[in-house]
């Protein structure tokens, strides 16, 4: 269970994007509502990404 009024902490690690990719979406896709959606994550040189939601 995941405490409502806590930030969520990601580390997202990609290997191989496109060198096209400027930007990406993570986006949670759940059969119910509340799912979250961090839009338009710049990419890095490092493809290594820390989000906070």
């Amino acid at each position: 269970m995941i405490p409502f009024n806590k930030p969520l902490e990601f580390t997202l690690i990609f290997k191989g994007l496109s060198k096209s990719c400027e930007s990406f979406d993570l986006v949670e896709i759940i059969p119910e509502e509340g799912g979250f959606e961090v839009l338009n994550i710049n990419r890095n040189s490092s493809d290594v990404y820390y989000v906070t939601i």
